[in-house]
């Protein structure tokens, strides 16, 4: 009943973040697992600080309504291949899957993040 309550919770809330009139980013560093990612999904624009440990990726069943905004973000095969392996990517891979729109080293993360955002 607590799982169910959750999923059902946080659907309401990635929909709510989905069709905000206003444009969203999500701004993406260190792992992004599960309902993270899916949450991120829910935006406008994903951006990731590439850096060794940032791996975005599905451990378990999506519950926020995340595979279906995967399937229409990076296609079918793309999102069929996250969710039964589990594997994870890094954010180079992310940008290559269509998954994020861009990926910042770490040393470059703000200054890109800002010029994105003026850009916008």
């Amino acid at each position: 009943a607590d799982r169910a309550a959750f999923a059902a919770y946080g659907q309401r809330v990635a929909d709510r973040l989905a069709v905000l009139p206003q444009t969203t980013v999500a701004y993406l560093d260190g792992p992004v697992l599960g309902a993270g990612l899916e949450l991120a999904l829910a935006c406008d624009h994903r951006l990731v600080l590439s850096r060794i440990t940032t791996h975005l990726g599905f451990a378990g069943p999506t519950c926020l309504g995340g595979a279906a905004r995967l399937r229409r973000i990076v296609g079918r095969r793309g999102a069929a291949s996250l969710l039964t392996t589990g594997r994870t990517v890094s954010g180079r891979e992310a940008v290559k899957l269509g998954l994020v729109d861009h990926a910042f080293c770490e040393r470059r993360g703000k200054i890109e993040l800002r010029t994105f955002l003026d850009a916008l």
